[in-house]
C-alpha cells in the first residue's frame, strides 16, 4: 500500500469527486460530469461536479446543487474513515482541511455526509496488499463528512 498522505489524498480525492461535493479544476466544457445525492444538515440534495481529479488531493472548487436546493457548495473540509465490519476495527481516518482551517472565511457552514459499502479490495488501487490482519473480501464501510460553505 501506497504511504498513508498518498492513499488518503487519493481516497479523498476519488471519493469526493464520486460524491460530487469537490467538483476540481478542469474547465466544465472539457471534462465529464456526474449527479450524486448527499445529505447535508439533514437535507437531501443532488449535486452536480466534474468528475476528473486536478491533483491526488482533489480540488476545492464548488459543486451546483440541482436537486433539493439552490446554489452551489464550496468544500472546506474532508474527514472520514474506512471501518472494516469483519475485524471490527477502522482500517484508516482522514482530515483534510483547506487553506490550513481559514477556508471558510468566516461564512456559515453545513455539513454533508454520504457512506459506501463494498469489500476492502473496491477501495484498493490494483497491486495494493490489505493491511495486515485484513482480507480484500472484507466487508466495509467508507464514511466522508465534507463541511461547506454554501452559497444560493
Amino acid at each position: 500500500m501506497r504511504s498513508k498522505s498518498v492513499r488518503y489524498g487519493a481516497v479523498i480525492a476519488a471519493f469526493a469527486s464520486c460524491v460530487g461535493v469537490a467538483a476540481l479544476t478542469a474547465p466544465a466544457a472539457s471534462a465529464a460530469q456526474t449527479e450524486q445525492v448527499i445529505t447535508c444538515d439533514g437535507q437531501q440534495l443532488t449535486v452536480r461536479s466534474n468528475e476528473n481529479n486536478s491533483s491526488e488531493h482533489g480540488g476545492w472548487s464548488a459543486a451546483k446543487i440541482v436537486s433539493g436546493g439552490t446554489g452551489h457548495a464550496v468544500p472546506i473540509e474532508f474527514a472520514g474513515s474506512l471501518y472494516d465490519s469483519t475485524i471490527q476495527q477502522t482500517v484508516f481516518s482522514f482530515d483534510e482541511v483547506k487553506g490550513g482551517g481559514n477556508g471558510n472565511h468566516n461564512q456559515s457552514t453545513i455539513t454533508c455526509n454520504q457512506s459506501q459499502d463494498g469489500t476492502l479490495g473496491d477501495f484498493l488501487d490494483p497491486g495494493d496488499v490489505p493491511p495486515p490482519g485484513t482480507s480484500a473480501d472484507d466487508a466495509v464501510t467508507f464514511s466522508i463528512d465534507i463541511t461547506v460553505v454554501r452559497h444560493s
